[in-house]
């Protein structure tokens, strides 16, 4: 199966300026491996199930992340689930959706054709005939305004937890956010908040931050011999960020790449 086209036409813009065109072609190629890979691994539902595009354009994003070795800064990644979520166009030169929804027979006939929908499919799911989907209500709270459909069992989540994923799950509810802010829509979920997603995004933050500090450790100490025979003030200021001295019998050494050593 190809690479959702929203989802190419993002990793292309995002690597333009970056990367060569042999680079941005093999990393095309090795997204779209993985990106198979993780389809035979978990297949969607097909037939009638709406929110089939929606996880297929999730694994898209994780393979694109893979193939990167997991070395992409968050707000790449950030533009590219904008760009993928409107096949490719860039989310801040749409202009906003806005006419009379609210309390019109439109939006009651949205609701009724939708419940209809989240019935037939959350009895498949229940079942254990539709897997790798979500289950979902429409306007359990009874809001007025917009369209209410908490989404749960979140398959792209599930996906993410399983391989090491979870912490690219707060720019996906941001991207959702995002969008429904464009189009004044009403997006709610049971299991994330703005809050929450605003939390862990400086996680992603510090722990990209902690990354390069390993990777620029592992590039300090791979070279160098068995046994140092003299002190080196260039190699102490590399490896040591900080030393407490404790006691006369115990010194810890804080390391630049976050670990800690005690003498």
């Amino acid at each position: 199966m190809k690479l959702p086209k929203g989802t190419r036409l993002a990793i292309r813009q995002a690597l333009e300026k970056t990367h060569s065109a042999p680079e941005r072609k093999r990393i095309l190629a090795r997204t779209q491996r993985l990106y198979n890979a993780f389809i035979r691994e978990a297949p969607a539902p097909g037939g009638m199930n709406l929110l089939r595009s929606q996880y297929y354009g999730g694994l898209s994003v994780f393979a694109f992340y893979e193939a990167m070795d997991r070395n992409v800064e968050p707000d790449v990644l950030q533009e590219i689930l904008w760009r993928m979520l409107l096949g490719g166009g860039d989310i801040r030169k749409r202009t906003p959706i806005r006419f009379p929804f609210s309390g019109t027979r439109l939006q009651k006939l949205s609701y009724a054709v939708l419940g209809k929908y989240a019935a037939f499919a959350n009895k498949r799911v229940d079942s254990g005939r539709w897997k790798n989907t979500w289950k979902f209500s429409v306007n359990p709270e009874g809001h007025e305004n917009g369209i209410s459909m908490p989404l749960r069992n979140c398959p792209v989540a599930a996906f993410a937890k399983k391989h090491g994923y979870e912490h690219l799950m707060p720019l996906f509810c941001g991207s959702d956010f995002k969008v429904a802010e464009r189009y004044d829509a009403l997006v709610s979920r049971y299991e994330e908040t703005e809050h929450k997603r605003d939390a862990v995004m400086e996680q992603i933050d510090q722990i990209m931050i902690r990354r390069r500090k390993i990777e620029r450790f592992i590039e300090s100490v791979k070279d160098l011999p068995e046994l140092i025979a003299e002190f080196d003030e260039a190699l102490w200021a590399g490896l040591v960020d900080s030393m407490t001295v404790h006691s006369k019998d115990r010194i810890v050494f804080q390391l630049t790449c976050g670990m800690e050593m005690e003498g």
